[in-house]
């Protein structure tokens, strides 16, 4: 985050899923960018890559715990 912006922390949090949701429906970084500027966020493009990595990093979590549950599902029902 830019030192001189300080977020409270449901603005934070609206930031954080904002770019979650631009990024797991696609949106390119150069698109991400775009949003936070027409929203008025004014961050910088690090603060904004800051996001872009905490989003890859949860859709990565979000995709891993959907597929154990999804196993333990799957091998749950074979022995019923």
């Amino acid at each position: 985050m830019d030192p001189s912006i300080k977020l409270s922390p449901a603005e934070r949090e609206e930031h954080e899923n904002d770019i979650y949701t631009l990024y797991i429906n696609g949106a390119t970084r150069r698109q991400m960018l775009k949003y936070a500027y027409e929203n008025h966020w004014g961050l910088s493009e690090t603060s904004i890559d800051a996001y872009i990595r905490k989003a890859k990093a949860n859709a990565r979590d979000d995709a891993t715990y959907t597929e154990e549950t999804e196993i333990g599902q799957s091998l749950h029902s074979n022995t019923e």
